[in-house]
């Protein structure tokens, strides 16, 4: 098998979402794994529907810019969790890593991600945390009213968080 079909392989049987970007938050390619992360029907409905990758894919669009700024500071590539948004506006987390990509001069032209899906990982982790701070509450010295209270406030929280996740 030649390289570049090894390479394209690759790319469209991937888990992981990857995709190329320019400068301006414009996609340039979308593999099939990255489509699906975010319930698009395809790469091409990607492409037609996500016109401001801030604004559309990131849960908070000034995320965008902090990766973008922390990926200059470093001068590399970064690795960090982000809060996305799917096309039918719920929320996910991923493992994002983000290489940047550079002309022959060294100027940078555009940035290379890959992500992965950490939501079944991010909320085992929350319902954890839920289920240590219930077991505090209810074994702390204070009186049953005030460990009720408690509760019911730590599980409102809890289904608030599972209606935006």
């Amino acid at each position: 098998m030649e390289d570049r079909q090894r390479y394209l392989n690759l790319y469209y049987n991937a888990t992981i979402g990857i995709f190329h970007s320019n400068l301006d938050g414009t996609f340039t390619d979308v593999n099939p794994a990255l489509a699906r992360m975010f319930w698009y029907e395809s790469p091409d409905d990607m492409f037609a529907c996500v016109t401001d990758i801030a604004k559309q894919l990131y849960a908070n669009p000034e995320e965008r810019e902090s990766v973008l700024r922390q990926i200059k500071e470093s001068g590399g590539n970064i690795t960090m969790e982000g809060h996305y948004r799917r096309k039918d506006g719920t929320f996910w987390y991923g493992m994002l890593h983000l290489n940047p990509v550079y002309d022959h001069k060294g100027n940078p032209i555009g940035h290379w991600w890959f992500i992965e899906d950490i939501n079944n990982r991010k909320l085992a982790e929350r319902d954890t945390d839920l289920s240590r701070e219930i077991l505090q509450i209810l074994n702390s010295p204070e009186n049953i009213t005030d460990s009720i209270e408690h509760i019911i406030s730590a599980l409102k929280i809890k289904t608030w968080f599972d209606a935006v996740s």
